[in-house]
């Protein structure tokens, strides 16, 4: 990987020298001033650049690092004034990737300056600015999708849940203050408002329906007379709130239990709006993973014809413009990553689906059990039919959960459509057809060597191989030599009994190449997935990555904190050296300490066995007295 942070005082000389002379971009330089000494630059007499009492400051008051989250406010501040609004969270999200990428990201810390950090930001500006940019695209796509929590159905629930309460909450502030002494006028507004409050409360349907009005108000009339109404504002506040509570769920059960009956509101009926939401949600689910998968296919056919392994002469042999070919297959990993999370989706949808076909069963089953009730009688308890009409209530209640939940979910597939929509999809294949005229005996060489040599440069600090997460689709040893291109598979082999991995490869003589150069090419098949922004996002680790970086900082932060009292310290120059190096010559000492304590403390076999069994002897036996227990 690249590195986590740069270490302030590798670069700092090379930086004052390069703002003294007007080398440095203004914008960042000032932004670097601020950041490391808090301070600016202000123009002297002879026109050049000076810092405004930043030499006179000590080494130990300077910032000692600058991490990637350092640089997210200047990110941020660039893109806002290109008229491009961006989240910060997602700003920090796409610096963290990016910045690791072998094509668009940061150069190594040896070879760090600041014209390369410059060049790094105006990158990530430029893709961001850029419509039919893929690599940008799929980063929302995938940002956007992992905190997108709606799609679970519990979350979905407590969120509407909590919304409910919130609006409901004047509702119920309005029934409750009316005092002990109301009038009949009073208690007339007292009961309006129930009836808005039971229709809001359940979803039955819109408070402004005059016939749902008119119906409601007769379910409560049979269920609270005005006799009834006058001792209902004697009880205490808190009596008065359990009981509205309980009477809206009665009343709705009634309400709901008429409207199916008697079909009076057909249009509105919740059963036709989740068939119809289903259907829909189904319908444009399939739609869009045929699309993915057509684009898929397209692009990996137009791959395969593009990239030749030769395993005789061990060449990988290019028959097109890399940066074409590189371009066609970040569109490729695009829609692949469009069609995980829309499976994702599918997924949720099917469980959805199934408790919506359960919850109708159990509403059906109630409105035919408080039918036997009511047949033939002319007068019920309430105490034997009002818990029915509860119940028919709560499940009421969560078919509009469900319906919600339907909803939501196709906000996030329609979002995910906005993000690939169809000016991208027709850019991709403008791309895609201008490959027809490639020529085939013109091709660019490189040897296994060469290819696993330049890939294997930059290390990663993180195993892609503990993930579990590999495509059988996709060659893994010419993605290893091309640096992430994908060419479909015909072969599925193990390579290593240890592992429990199965590598998909494009022939058996692949596959056998891949077998002769194994450690070669595990290691190279790993950096290739770090040093890749897509490959990240396409094996789902930017969590891990994020991770990794802020917990290496966590570190770095503690290290120098416990540093400023120690002296002959060191400083720990960048994210490529190893964390578990000792950079501090006191860690030697108290280690030489501590195994001089541990070898003093060591015993020889007879000291061992004259002190076998002294200590504690009460609670010991000796052989004889085991025999004797036998």
């Amino acid at each position: 990987m690249n590195y986590t942070f740069i270490n302030v005082r590798d670069f700092l000389p090379d930086f004052l020298q390069e703002l003294s002379k007007g080398h440095v971009p203004k914008k960042l330089g000032d932004y670097l001033l601020r950041l490391i000494f808090k301070s600016h630059r202000i123009k002297g007499k002879e026109g050049d650049y000076y810092l405004k009492s930043a030499p006179n400051k000590p080494k130990s008051d300077l910032k000692p690092f600058i991490t990637i989250d350092d640089l997210v406010p200047h990110f941020i501040d660039e893109c806002e004034q290109n008229f491009m609004s961006i989240d910060r969270y997602f700003g920090s999200y796409l610096l963290h990737i990016l910045i690791r990428d072998l094509h668009d990201g940061l150069p190594k810390a040896s070879q760090f300056t600041i014209g390369k950090l410059d060049r790094f930001l105006r990158k990530c500006l430029d893709k961001y600015a850029q419509p039919f940019d893929p690599t940008i695209c799929n980063m929302k796509i995938c940002y956007y999708a992992k905190n997108c929590l709606e799609i679970d159905f519990e979350y979905a629930k407590k969120k509407y849940e909590l919304n409910a309460k919130e609006k409901l909450s004047k509702l119920i502030a309005g029934i409750l203050q009316y005092p002990e002494t109301s009038n009949p006028k009073q208690l007339e507004e007292m009961f309006v408002k129930m009836q808005v409050f039971i229709i809001t409360n359940f979803n039955i349907g819109c408070p402004q329906n005059a016939e749902l009005l008119k119906q409601t108000r007769q379910s409560l009339n049979s269920v609270l007379g005005k006799g009834d109404l006058q001792k209902y504002v004697l009880k205490k506040r808190y009596h008065r709130l359990d009981y509205l509570q309980r009477l809206s769920s009665t009343v709705c059960g009634i309400v709901t239990f008429n409207n199916y009956k008697q079909q009076k509101n057909k249009d509105n009926h919740i059963m036709t709006d989740l068939e119809m939401a289903q259907n829909n949600t189904k319908d444009a689910l399939d739609e869009g993973l045929k699309r993915a998968s057509m684009c898929i296919q397209k692009g990996t056919r137009i791959m395969q014809s593009l990239i030749r392994v030769d395993t005789v002469q061990q060449k990988v042999q290019y028959f097109y413009a890399a940066a074409k070919t590189r371009e066609i297959n970040k569109f490729v990993i695009l829609f692949l990553v469009y069609r995980r999370h829309l499976e994702r989706i599918k997924g949720e949808f099917e469980k959805t689906q199934s408790l919506i076909e359960v919850t109708q069963k159990k509403f059906k089953c109630v409105i035919d059990k408080i039918s036997d009730i009511i047949k033939h009688r002319s007068a019920i308890e309430t105490d034997v039919i009002f818990p029915h009409f509860v119940y028919l209530s709560n499940v009421w209640l969560s078919l509009v959960l469900h319906l919600n939940h339907l909803t939501e979910i196709n906000k996030l597939k329609d979002h995910l459509d906005e993000l690939l929509n169809e000016n991208m999809e027709n850019h991709y294949h403008s791309i895609c057809d201008a490959t027809k005229n490639f020529n085939k005996f013109c091709a660019m060489e490189a040897s296994f060597h060469e290819l696993m040599f330049v890939n294997s440069e930059v290390e990663g600090k993180l195993d892609p191989l503990k993930t579990q997460n590999f495509l059988k689709d996709y060659c893994a040893f010419t993605l290893a030599l091309t640096n992430g291109l994908l060419v479909p598979s015909q072969v599925e082999r193990k390579l290593s009994q240890n592992m429990d991995i199965t590598f998909g490869f494009a022939n058996i003589n692949v596959a056998q190449s891949s077998e002769e150069h194994l450690s070669l090419f595990f290691s190279t098949f790993k950096h290739v997935i770090f040093n890749s922004a897509d490959m990240v996002l396409l094996f789902e680790l930017e969590g891990q990555i994020i991770r990794q970086d802020v917990d290496l900082v966590r570190q770095i932060v503690s290290n120098n904190k416990d540093s400023s009292t120690q002296t002959e310290s060191g400083t720990l120059l960048s994210g490529q050296n190893k964390m578990e190096n000792t950079w501090n010559v006191w860690d030697y000492h108290r280690k030489t300490i501590a195994l001089a304590n541990v070898r003093k403390k060591q015993t020889n076999s007879t000291q061992t066995i004259v002190s076998s069994g002294k200590r504690n002897s009460q609670n010991q036996c000796s052989g004889d007295g085991i025999n004797q227990l036998h």
